[in-house]
């Protein structure tokens, strides 16, 4: 495994969180306080039980390690599915990118579900975000956004509906679903 093995699988990982959060965005119906809830769930736990005599290095080196270490076990299905173990040095680099990717995909849906123009997809996942298909619940969204007279009840009885076949269907994206 090299770096541009690194960089496809920290896509993949960034790509199906920001399909994750964005499909939990909409059901729940978050708003940026939310987003910015989630990210400080990930970040504070890396400050919890550190010793308070550390210098400004070794706290940076611990909290990096923390980091890598959620990051390790976050990218490890992904791993596991495409049958790979990686070498100890290789596993480091994809625990710390996993780690930033996740941030990433709650800022990228963030921007996405909330209009802002100024959130760009990293470069590693920008091919693999654009193939990237949606899922019922988000082309359900959508539609609801370009048809402004679709009434209340009648749009909350179809998102009922939409939802059950999303779970019905595994949370599969909407392209995937055959039958």
């Amino acid at each position: 495994m090299d770096t541009s093995d690194v960089k496809s699988l920290s896509g993949e990982y960034l790509r199906k969180r920001l399909s994750e959060i964005k499909a939990e965005a909409i059901e729940q119906e978050w708003d940026h306080n939310t987003f910015s809830l989630a990210q400080d769930q990930l970040t504070n736990p890396l400050e919890r039980k550190l010793p308070q005599d550390l210098t400004k290095f070794e706290y940076d080196e611990a909290r990096a390690q923390r980091a890598t270490e959620w990051g390790s076990q976050a990218i490890q299905p992904i791993l596991d599915r495409h049958g790979l173990t990686p070498p100890e040095r290789i596993k480091r680099q994809l625990g710390i990118k996993a780690f930033k990717a996740e941030l990433e995909a709650s800022a990228g849906a963030n921007a996405l579900l909330h209009g802002d123009t100024d959130w760009q997809v990293p470069s590693y996942a920008q091919a693999a975000i654009m193939e990237d298909p949606a899922t019922l619940p988000e082309l359900f969204a959508d539609f609801v956004r370009v048809t402004p007279k679709l009434a209340a009840r009648t749009r909350d009885s179809w998102k009922t509906y939409i939802d059950r076949a999303h779970k019905f269907f595994d949370n599969k994206p909407a392209a995937q679903i055959t039958r």
